[in-house]
């Protein structure tokens, strides 16, 4: 499965893959497990059923050595909330960034501290400067012209 088809994914298959993505790759079911089986109580064939899920969804690669089974991860944990932000805002707040902030605003979602985190991040923010071309192309058509 190409990365742009990626399957959506569960709470619960989310949770292991957060913890997928803290761990040295490529893991074991026995790893992952030694996370979760106190907390949770899953047992080997639990976590496999939701492994073998994430690798149908296009998260993570299976590779078989011998008679152990490694699980990598296919994308990095950044690159998937860079996928899923996009997915969200577009489907969401129709791509409008002031449309997102007024629906946290609104539900008394964001602290103090988070505003003054954003105006931080929003004060360095390096906006790219587009260049614009088209006057740089207007003189080489009049030098073209002139010879």
């Amino acid at each position: 499965m190409d990365k742009k088809e990626l399957g959506r994914v569960s709470r619960t298959e989310m949770l292991v893959m957060r913890a997928i993505w803290r761990m040295d790759s490529p893991v074991t079911v026995h790893k992952v497990l030694a996370i979760y089986e106190k907390d949770r109580g899953w047992k080997i064939p639990t976590l496999t059923t939701i492994l073998s899920r994430l690798v149908d969804k296009g998260f993570l690669f299976r590779e078989i050595r011998g008679k152990v089974i490694y699980y990598s991860p296919i994308l990095e944990e950044n690159e998937y909330k860079s996928r899923e932000t996009q997915t969200f805002m577009a489907s969401v707040h129709s791509g409008s960034i002031t449309s997102f902030f007024n629906a946290m605003a609104e539900a008394k979602a964001v602290s103090s501290a988070d505003i003054a985190e954003m105006r931080k991040w929003i004060d360095n923010y390096k906006v790219p400067i587009a260049v614009d071309k088209s006057a740089d192309l207007e003189a080489a058509k009049a030098e073209l012209t002139e010879v």
